[in-house]
This record gives C-alpha cells, structure tokens and sequence, in this order.
C-alpha cells in the first residue's frame, strides 16, 4: 500500500498550490516568430517557435509580476490566425 502524505505536507502543498498562477497565452504566427499575448497581465512576448512559447509566456509573466517563474503555470494555449494590419 502507498503511504498517505502526512497532514503537514499536504498543508504544505496546499499553501504552493495558492500561490500558484495560471496564465492562457493567445498565439500568433507573424512573419518570422510567434507573437505571445497574455492576457491575464496584458503583455506580448515573442517566441521563436511553438515549443518555446510556454516558457516564454511564463517568463514574461514572472517578470511582470515580479513573483519566481516556477510560480506560474500555463493553462490552454489559444492559437489564432495571423491578420495584417492595413
């Protein structure tokens, strides 16, 4: 039988879990690299591919919140079609 976590580190990962934050990053392919909006804090990002783009996310979402990168996680990954601006 597996061992139960004890009360003190489920307490303990409860209180990581709170301060985690989620971000959904919106994805589009422009003309050399990905363009990263992230709408929770309302910046843009750039990646070089769609491999990068979770991590760049966070990355920018741990700079603007000042908070450790390892503190935010990445929810759905929404792509979108690329449109020009006239």
């Amino acid at each position: 039988s597996t061992p139960k976590p004890s009360s003190a580190a489920s307490d303990v990962y409860k209180r990581q879990r709170q301060y985690m934050h989620t971000i959904n990053p919106i994805v589009t392919h422009g003309e050399q690299y990905w363009i990263v909006y992230v709408p929770e804090i309302g910046q843009y990002t750039q990646a070089k591919s769609m491999d990068d783009v979770a991590e760049q996310a966070r990355d920018l979402a741990a700079v603007w919140l000042d908070i450790p990168m390892d503190d935010v996680e990445v929810g759905e990954v929404v792509t979108k079609p690329f449109s020009r601006v006239k």
